[in-house]
């Protein structure tokens, strides 16, 4: 199975439809530890093993697991209205808004992203409350709990809530408990401006601030980066530390056995295909497949950033891949160890 994956891989590279790097683990042996396309097209530097990636929206993982310790430690509760830690946020969403809601996507909040105030501010915001400062006035689209919406204002909030609780901030929170934990030495909320020679830059078929696509081959994206990342996502990691927090995930070395369960157990529905039916737990997304919760992790797609997370805990396989493409770069790699996984299996 690992050689036809490998043929997949070096197709898709030679066509240009994907450039990062792959690790495939299985019962802690690596099976493919693969690395291709440009780091710095401009600079002919290549992708290795080592190189650090824009992660995009897996670091909502990263903001679950806090979450999910400050509830263990007892000191909050997922049924509890954000209206008990954030004090200044508007009443009128913070009395009927819960963690859970922020955890699940049901929360109703708006986007940012796309906003003139975020694009003009992006190279001077580097806290969680100036984040949350750019949507709080904003009305809901929809009342808490009423749907399924993705929701990056959430976890920002969720972020905000858990330095509200600790004292300390959330990049500092996350370092603490969870990649000093798991001993992730490269991952963390980085400046990509500051042109650390081992953090990929991302190219990208998108018009800047856009979904609209441009004439002509892929363009840098640093021009759409922020200053930092955030508690919804933006930061910078590698293979090997995602495969090292999947191992303490797993292992049970961020929280107790009960506590990760919780986590990983699906809360709301958000699509079915070929007999397969996909759900958002707590900060995870989980992949029903062949009758059982086959499939665990989370996945990020910004401009020029495409990343996933798979963890299969039955079979003992974790699988990370990375691109400084845009989507489906990863997504269709990702997608295809998944196929051949499930094939194999039966």
């Amino acid at each position: 199975m690992i050689d036809e994956f490998k043929t997949f891989l070096i197709n898709q590279t030679e066509k240009d439809l994907f450039s990062g790097n792959v690790l495939i683990v299985k019962n802690r042996k690596i099976l493919l530890q693969h690395s291709c396309g440009y780091a710095d097209k401009e600079k002919y530097i290549p992708n290795t093993i080592d190189t650090i990636f824009n992660i995009g929206s897996m670091d909502k993982m990263f903001t679950a697991v806090a979450i999910g310790q400050l509830r263990e430690q007892g000191k909050l509760d997922f049924n509890d209205l954000i209206a008990k830690y954030l004090s200044d946020y508007p009443k009128e969403v913070a009395n009927k808004m819960t963690i859970h809601h922020l955890l699940t996507h049901t929360d109703g909040l708006p986007s940012y992203m796309e906003d003139k105030q975020f694009i003009d501010k992006r190279l001077e915001i580097d806290s969680i409350n100036e984040y949350v400062d750019l949507f709080k006035k904003k009305p809901l689209l929809f009342n808490p709990g009423e749907k399924n919406q993705y929701s990056n204002c959430g976890y920002i909030i969720l972020g905000a809530i858990v330095e509200a609780i600790s004292g300390i901030s959330y990049y500092d929170y996350v370092k603490k408990h969870i990649f000093d934990i798991a001993n992730m030495s490269d991952s963390g909320c980085f400046n990509p401006h500051e042109n650390n020679p081992r953090i990929a830059n991302g190219y990208t078929y998108r018009q800047p601030f856009s979904h609209e696509l441009i004439d002509g081959p892929r363009r840098n994206n640093t021009l759409d980066l922020p200053k930092k990342g955030n508690s919804a996502g933006g930061g910078y990691s590698t293979c090997r530390d995602l495969y090292k927090f999947s191992q303490a995930l797993l292992q049970n070395k961020l929280f107790t056995p009960e506590t990760t369960k919780l986590m990983l157990s699906p809360r709301v529905k958000i699509g079915t295909k070929n007999n397969e039916s996909l759900y958002y737990g707590y900060g995870f997304q989980i992949l029903e497949a062949a009758g059982k919760f086959q499939r665990y992790g989370h996945a990020g797609a910004y401009a020029g950033a495409n990343t996933r997370l798979d963890m299969y805990p039955l079979l003992d396989y974790t699988t990370v891949v990375l691109s400084n493409y845009d989507q489906p770069a990863a997504f269709t790699v990702a997608n295809e160890f998944c196929t051949m996984i499930l094939r194999y299996q039966n």
